[in-house]
């Protein structure tokens, strides 16, 4: 069992959490108060954050190629500003679950990461 196995294996683990906390996300959001809607807006931010962090943190450790980083970097961008729009609306006392944009938003970071990483998808 060398580095290599061991990284990949905490890659497959840091994926599962995540959709697993995105999906918990999701559903709390839908069916929550205003006071919920913001955490739940804040676990998704923190989540795709953190994903996108660690992919980052990849990438410039070597073990993740160069080549995906402008097209994950585009799409990370984009779920920052869909996020910043959901955000802004749930400020007005709108009571804004996560909304399908930010879904799809987050969703597409992270299938962004998993192919930059060959990291199977998690079905």
């Amino acid at each position: 069992m060398g580095f290599r196995f061991i990284v990949k294996q905490m890659k497959k683990t840091k994926l599962l959490v995540f959709g697993a906390a995105l999906c918990v996300a999701l559903v709390v959001g839908c069916t929550s108060p205003s006071t919920t809607t913001y955490n739940t807006l804040s676990s998704v931010e923190a989540t795709t954050s953190a994903a996108y962090t660690g992919y980052l943190s990849s990438v410039v450790h070597g073990i993740v190629p160069t080549n995906s980083v402008p097209v994950v970097s585009r799409d990370f961008n984009l779920f920052q500003a869909v996020m910043a729009a959901t955000v802004a609306v749930a400020a007005q006392g709108s009571n804004a679950p996560v909304t399908t944009q930010v879904s799809a938003a987050a969703s597409q970071v992270i299938v962004d990461i998993t192919l930059a990483t060959n990291v199977p998808a998690i079905k």
